[in-house]
């Protein structure tokens, strides 16, 4: 009994091993490395930084707006008492 349960827990342990591993030679085939992959990674990155720099001047203004329009409602709603 104990050893059937191992060589189940073996045997799927060896086909997910096998599964992933092809996977990740698809992804990163043999000829690129880690360190290829960190750049890929940092290449991305740079290439979001002018997004989000937009994004923070959109959020500022939203802000900003959203500031200006609570402090005209609170100055209507004293005028209507």
């Amino acid at each position: 009994m104990y050893f059937r349960k191992l060589l189940q827990i073996t045997f799927v342990v060896c086909v997910l091993s096998i599964f992933l591993w092809q996977n990740m030679s698809h992804a990163y085939p043999s000829g690129k490395s880690w360190d290829t992959a960190e750049r890929d990674l940092k290449t991305a990155k740079d290439a979001l930084k002018p997004w989000e720099t937009q994004l923070a001047e959109v959020r500022d203004a939203v802000e900003t707006l959203n500031g200006e329009w609570g402090t005209t409602r609170m100055k209507s709603n004293r005028d209507k008492i």
